[in-house]
């Protein structure tokens, strides 16, 4: 429990981080409620406030007043050469970001990561940014009081197509808010799909994003626009954007999502597959993991041969096949509105019930994607290689007697 209410001006050797912003750079403020959450505001609030203004939105805090004001140096810490490499010290940073309420520096970074972390290897760390934002803006309200209740959802889409800089990711995280769930059948408040539609097909990745993770929350049960997702989850060339097409197609239908990625890893063309198992890694179900082994466990087998793993045989195929839009007519819940049995019900689930597990040859590449989506499922063993990662399954996975 914080003590009564105080504004406090942290020393500089206290506050400031590894690389700080110059001594004369302003600083800023974080209105820290009783229970400790933290966020920067756009000025000192008064204590005890319910509510705390910052530069992109209102905070709204009901039960929780403000305690304590802080007046800290801006962080930097991303230009110091140790942040140059991908590693944990980015996502830490990110997290440190976030939980400490520095919006102004998360935008900084989001910047900063756009025009730096540029290569294959950065994704994961741009998209932590990314996510983090969109949290945020998920709690702040940025529509303008004069804006009417059912206008919202129209007001932060034409924010989002007009936004050019990071900010684009705060907006997103209150659109998906502010946006009626599928189970909510009124329509006042939902977004045209037509303009959905156009912005699924934007040439800006930050724009597609938002767009699928919006559709996802209108979910209306169209099942072409589930294979619109899926598709996209695998093939488009943006990571920022290819991740939120894999959010929005587990948050459409979780199990048809991991069927078709499960498809994929197993037997899809290289690419596919390294796609399909970054997304079971970041959005797969409780079966993700047994997923990801079965793709890797081809490596070191010849094609052609059969073998068993927990209990199921697996065969090592040489050619390839596509997910396959398998559901188009199903529905969640058993049948689709044409009497056609769902696909993947626990009675006919592609990896439960099927008599042999077909698994395409392995290369370098599928195998090193495959072992670092395992690291990231389990949240252990970065180290492991392939075999051990096997290995490791078969302990925990000893199938038949």
């Amino acid at each position: 429990m914080i003590p009564a209410a105080a504004v406090l001006l942290v020393p500089a050797a206290q506050a400031a981080a590894p690389v700080s912003a110059p001594p004369s750079a302003e600083r800023l403020v974080l209105a820290v409620t009783r229970s400790g959450r933290r966020v920067q505001a756009a000025a000192e609030p008064p204590a005890g406030a319910l509510e705390v203004p910052t530069p992109w939105g209102v905070y709204s805090t009901p039960t929780d007043p403000v305690a304590v004001r802080l007046r800290v140096r801006p962080r930097r810490d991303w230009l110091d050469p140790a942040y140059a490499a991908p590693g944990r010290n980015s996502l830490q940073l990110v997290e440190d970001l976030a939980a400490d309420g520095r919006i102004g520096d998360l935008l900084a970074l989001a910047e900063h990561a756009a025009a730096a972390w540029t290569g294959p290897a950065d994704a994961r760390r741009r998209l932590a940014v990314v996510e983090a934002l969109e949290a945020w803006g998920a709690r702040l309200r940025q529509v303008p009081s004069e804006v009417a209740y059912e206008d919202r959802p129209e007001w932060l889409w034409r924010r989002i197509l007009q936004e050019q800089g990071p900010r684009i990711h705060l907006l997103t995280g209150a659109l998906v808010a502010e946006l009626p769930r599928y189970s909510d059948t009124s329509t006042a408040r939902r977004l045209p799909y037509s303009d959905l539609a156009d912005g699924l097909e934007s040439r800006r990745p930050e724009i597609r994003r938002a767009a699928a993770l919006a559709t996802a929350r209108q979910n209306d049960g169209d099942r072409l626009r589930l294979v619109l997702l899926l598709e996209r989850s695998l093939h488009d060339p943006d990571p920022i954007a290819r991740d939120g097409f894999g959010a929005a197609s587990a948050a459409y239908w979780s199990e048809a999502a991991d069927a078709w990625w499960f498809s994929a890893v197993t037997r899809a063309r290289d690419g596919d597959r390294i796609a399909a198992a970054e997304q079971l890694a970041a959005h797969g179900g409780e079966r993700a993991v047994d997923y990801l082994v079965f793709g890797l466990s081809a490596f070191g087998q010849r094609a052609g041969r059969r073998f068993e793993l927990a209990g199921k045989e697996v065969q090592v195929v040489t050619d390839t096949s596509d997910p396959g839009t398998f559901l188009l007519a199903a529905g969640p819940g058993g049948e689709g509105n044409n009497g056609v049995p769902y696909a993947i019900t626990p009675d006919t689930d592609r990896f439960e019930h099927t008599s042999v597990v077909k698994v395409s040859k392995l290369r370098p590449a599928v195998t090193e994607a495959l072992v670092r989506a395992l690291a990231r499922a389990t949240g252990e063993g970065e180290e492991r290689t392939a075999a051990e990662w096997l290995a490791w399954y078969r302990t925990r996975h000893p199938g038949r007697p």
